[in-house]
């Protein structure tokens, strides 16, 4: 029988010499096993001698966790400033692999190599991968016309990000191949360094970069998001019958996850500070329809009164010792009600005539519009913003069907119920009743 020829690679893996084909020997795994699904060799069995890596960017400064931070880095390679002045730094993840298992990289001059295509295929063929706030009929259009940006000047950590985020849906897909995950991260980890050698703040001269960061910005955003709730499952053990008979309250877990929140609200914070400081230059892009859309549903006027009773607790707080909080805590119900309106519109509209973009957005919006003094409510756990959270996990149940998403709803309330004093439960009833099932979930019908 003829069988097509090759060259011999000494050094292959396992499955490509039983397969007769010839391996690249991409590390953690050839691009061939990950394309076809296999379990390479390479994993379990890594080479004695190191294999040459191709040429990559200087990394920056590893910390514990992937982060962005309000302070400015010791390591001047490690942070970014928005509009000239000091904000969130971007900093690499922790679970970023050791240099020796890195799969090559896209060169800063745009070649890709096959696993690199693989993400790619999927990044243009599946269009709900971000928010579903694209129709399908724009998601490719759309994320072409990424593409094109990143290509049309010194942009390579747009592609990386994209690419990344393409590998940290596959790894949802394919939970038990090793291979996504770690290059998700390999990317992001790319992809955060060449954006902090890059990045200069905004002036006249340089203000057409405003796009590519900007997209850059929302990319990274989504990715921390889907990163931070996802590591919900691990941290919740899911009881049966929450806030009853439960175990003494590990406040390890909240301050995990808190951890991990704090840094997805401080890069959406970032996105926040450059999008303001380039919106004149954002409203004469392509992306002009896409924030205006986003800037006119976040600056509506709330409809329902489902969260009343949540005002009429923040009036009577005998524990917000200041106005300012006060006044902090009523923005957040703001955006509570708005997300509900939005979900309401389209389970009330049998024809579902209101935008695609509307019923999740404010799940996404959230962490770009609280206000950041919120974040340092939760931190110190004061009763009312854990209340809020715990509100905030009945828009992320309605939106359990994302695949970012899934449960985190509901063990963001079981955290919220584990780290809260019993007598503040009540102000939980409606959001605890919706996810653990007491009423049918279409019921929006508000506790008191």
């Amino acid at each position: 029988m003829l069988r097509r020829s090759h060259r011999k690679s000494r050094q292959g893996c396992i499955q490509c010499k039983r397969r007769h084909v010839k391996c690249d020997e991409g590390r953690p795994a050839c691009s061939l096993c990950t394309l076809s699904d296999r379990t390479c060799s390479f994993i379990s069995d890594p080479p004695s001698d190191p294999l040459p890596l191709p040429r990559r960017a200087k990394p920056a400064s590893h910390s514990g966790s992937s982060t962005v931070t309000s302070s400015i880095s010791n390591s001047p390679s490690s942070h970014v400033h928005f509009s000239g002045s000091p904000s969130p730094a971007v900093t690499q993840p922790a679970t970023s692999p050791p240099p020796t298992s890195a799969l090559p990289m896209p060169s800063p001059n745009g070649s890709l190599n096959l696993t690199h295509t693989h993400l790619l295929i999927h990044l243009l063929s599946t269009h709900d991968l971000f928010d579903r706030s694209t129709p399908p009929e724009e998601y490719h259009p759309r994320i072409l016309q990424g593409l094109q940006i990143a290509d049309s000047g010194p942009y390579p950590y747009l592609t990386h990000a994209l690419l990344a985020f393409s590998a940290r849906h596959l790894a949802f897909l394919h939970p038990s191949n090793p291979i996504y995950p770690l290059e998700a991260v390999t990317l992001q980890t790319e992809a955060i360094s060449l954006f902090n050698q890059t990045f200069q703040p905004f002036t006249p001269e340089n203000s057409k970069d405003a796009v590519a960061i900007v997209l850059f910005s929302s990319i990274l955003g989504h990715h921390l998001l889907a990163d931070t709730l996802s590591s919900l499952s691990s941290l919740c053990s899911s009881p049966s019958s929450p806030g009853h008979d439960r175990p003494s309250p590990d406040t390890n877990k909240f301050d995990k996850f808190l951890q991990a929140w704090i840094n997805c609200d401080n890069i959406h914070k970032g996105l926040k500070t450059v999008t303001v400081a380039a919106w004149p230059r954002l409203m004469a892009s392509p992306m002009a329809d896409i924030l205006s859309s986003s800037r006119g549903f976040t600056s509506r006027d709330p409809k329902g009164n489902h969260c009343d009773s949540l005002l009429a607790m923040i009036d009577s707080s005998k524990t917000l010792g200041q106005e300012e909080q006060k006044e902090i805590c009523q923005k957040v119900v703001r955006y509570l009600q708005i997300g509900v309106d939005a979900v309401l519109e389209e389970e009330q509209e049998p024809d579902h005539q209101h935008p695609l973009s509307n019923r999740h957005r404010m799940i996404f919006a959230w962490l770009l519009m609280v206000p950041s003094e919120f974040t340092s409510l939760l931190q110190t756990k004061q009763p009312e913003s854990l209340v809020l959270l715990g509100h905030y996990a009945l828009l992320l149940h309605y939106g359990r069907q994302m695949w970012q998403i899934g449960d985190a709803g509901k063990h963001v309330l079981e955290l919220v119920l584990d780290n809260l004093a019993a007598d503040w439960h009540r102000w939980l009833e409606w959001p605890r009743s919706v996810i653990y099932g007491e009423k049918d979930q279409a019921e929006m019908n508000p506790s008191r």
